[in-house]
């Protein structure tokens, strides 16, 4: 299972808190993958439910582990001459916690075409990303290991998951089908939702925002550098690990930024299990994430010319990834309305021009910061009927905050201001983000220890 291929696959949850001891297959609520020729490794015990979501619902799980002794070949266990068709192969429960996102096929099928939200893209750009920054890691090496969690993982809950830590971004361990769900097994974030935690505090400080704000950065960057859109990006979907860490979740509505000579491999799904779907339609996948309509940046002019939405690559606008060694990133025809309305980008509301992926994901951004350092979001909704975003885009932003009398420092409403401009061309890349001096001169605060720290596990984002 934690290979991708072969896992074996729990279906029932065990009461809460119970003791697991060993048991022989086929334990009740532990499933086993059909037929191969290597035992799985691993299962997932699913427990309890840790919260609805659009497709279906994500577990919290326990990981199992096949005992060394008894992994014979499962195609022996199961043959009449090895113990009358029952495996004879012994499970035993491990420390390790996991959360299990289930997605029925039934409701993807019926609602994927009609819904934002889409869990084939996710999967996918979760993959995408896995692979991705397991390649970068190889390089750093000097060596050629094999990608992470579902196409090669076998080191859940230390070094891959350590190292999926330091991306901020949330990363699958292993991803399995049976005919009914699509599961995608993630790691269990203990601390819940950013979003929760600052509407406990009502507000941060400003160098708690600074702390998290260097995370989410760090994320944003990971994303931009494997050439990914989020086009989600908020407080709820940050998931808090051990009181210190956060991770970018939910990716169903990201988009593969192209660029102009395409680097990596535009790869599909690799499914840890079988089902109906076979290979889970991979081609619709690569349409929908990697495949995208777009327009080219044109790398002189002036901004939006013609309707056509060129972009200039000039100092003013630099959200460039400079890994690509200046090759020219393309601009993505309108997708259609998404996301939140608090953090959408004036363009996305709008649906009507190209964007660029790095400017919108940079705009959301600014709205977090902007929310951890007031604790209300600066509009309603991103459009000149609110008199609020109107004002605030146009460069009035200080002005509003300093007569609001919210004691925020002249460096943070400047930074505000300069990530909050109307047109993309004005807003500050990352980079220029990190350079600023809210950024450079202030100090980290460690994060307050929420309430729920001490006697709740918190819950991932479905």
């Amino acid at each position: 299972g934690a290979g991708g291929a072969g896992g074996a696959f729990p279906a029932a949850a065990n009461p809460r808190g119970q003791q697991h001891p060993p048991a022989k297959e086929p334990m009740p609520g532990v499933r086993a993958a059909p037929p191969r020729a290597e035992p799985p490794k691993r299962a997932y015990w699913l427990q309890r439910t840790l919260r609805e979501a659009i497709y279906g619902r994500v577990k919290y799980a326990v990981v199992l582990r096949r005992r060394a002794e008894s992994a014979i070949p499962l195609s022996q266990a199961m043959s009449p001459d090895g113990g009358g068709g029952v495996p004879t192969a012994e499970w035993e429960v491990t420390d390790e916690k996991c959360a299990v996102k289930e997605m029925s096929w039934n409701h993807i099928r019926r609602e994927r075409s009609r819904l934002a939200e889409d869990p084939i893209k996710e999967v996918s750009a979760m993959q995408h990303l896995s692979r991705y920054h397991q390649r970068l890691r190889d390089e750093l090496r000097g060596g050629g290991g094999g990608a992470m969690g579902a196409a090669g993982n076998d080191d859940y809950g230390g070094n891959g998951s350590d190292a999926m830590m330091d991306t901020h971004i949330m990363m699958p361990l292993d991803l399995l089908s049976d005919d009914r769900f699509l599961y995608s097994v993630m790691p269990y974030c203990n601390g819940g939702e950013l979003f929760d935690r600052l509407d406990e505090r009502q507000k941060f400080t400003e160098d708690e925002s600074r702390y998290w704000m260097h995370q989410i950065l760090s994320g944003v960057e990971n994303l931009q550098r494997a050439g990914v859109c989020h086009r989600d990006m908020s407080l709820e979907n940050l998931l808090v690990h051990n009181e210190r860490l956060c991770l970018i979740i939910d990716m169903g509505m990201c988009l593969r930024i192209p660029y102009e000579t395409e680097e990596e491999p535009r790869d599909g799904i690799v499914a840890g299990g079988t089902s109906q779907e076979g290979n889970l339609d991979t081609a619709g996948m690569m349409n929908s994430f990697a495949e995208m309509s777009v327009e080219r940046v044109i790398p002189s002019g002036a901004g939006y010319a013609g309707g056509a939405g060129y972009i200039t690559t000039t100092e003013r606008l630099d959200h460039l990834d400079r890994r690509k060694n200046g090759v020219q990133r393309y601009l993505m025809r309108p997708q259609g309305t998404c996301g939140k309305w608090h953090y959408m980008s004036p363009e996305i509301a709008q649906n009507k021009t190209p964007f660029d992926g790095h400017a919108v994901d940079m705009w959301a951004t600014g709205v977090i910061l902007f929310l951890m350092l007031t604790g209300f979001p600066p509009w309603e909704r991103p459009c000149k009927s609110d008199d609020r975003f109107k004002y605030m885009t146009a460069g009035y932003l200080v002005q509003m905050l300093t007569e609001w009398e919210l004691g925020l420092s002249p460096d943070a409403m400047d930074l505000l201001q300069r990530m909050l401009w109307i047109d993309p061309r004005d807003r500050l890349s990352l980079e220029q983000v990190r350079a600023h001096p809210w950024m450079v001169n202030g100090r980290m605060e460690m994060p307050a220890q929420s309430r729920a720290a001490a006697f709740v596990a918190g819950g991932i984002r479905g």
